[in-house]
């Protein structure tokens, strides 16, 4: 990949590569690295980007975990457990903060996948975390 991939794409989901936590992303980025060092090609040549698969936003903890439970609840709770597991969740003060870290990682574009009947995680990501977002991104 390293040798003629123009970006990398990441996410919490088995789809996009299980990168659930920071530190999953930061061992994945040094692996690119060192393949992108292997074939002679600059780290710097290809766009990191991370995958929401989905994104759900809740305007509080309470309301967020009512939210999953709604969404996930009615699975066995092994689906559930992937499905909790593969989502991008949080407040919008939480995902800013999650966004943040992965912009000084080096992740540049964001996809944000959200369930088609969720209204509320579209206005919160639109009204509250891209305005954010965008600052943050400038400014990297």
């Amino acid at each position: 990949m390293a040798e003629y991939a123009d970006i990398s794409n990441f996410g919490e989901s088995v789809h996009t590569g299980s990168a659930r936590t920071l530190d999953d992303v930061r061992r994945k980025l040094a692996v690119l690295q060192r393949h992108c060092a292997a074939v002679g090609r600059p780290y710097e040549a290809i766009l990191k980007s991370h995958i929401g698969l989905p994104v759900v936003v809740g305007e509080s903890t309470g309301a967020l975990a009512a939210k999953l439970e709604a969404r996930f609840g009615g699975l066995p709770p092994d689906q559930a457990a992937w499905h909790r597991a593969s989502a991008t969740t949080g407040t919008p003060d939480e995902l800013i903060a999650n966004y943040r870290e992965l912009i000084d990682l080096g992740i540049r574009y964001f996809i944000a996948a959200i369930y088609f009947d969720d209204a509320e995680s579209y206005e919160l990501l639109a009204g509250r975390v891209m305005l954010e977002f965008a600052q943050l991104l400038s400014a990297a």
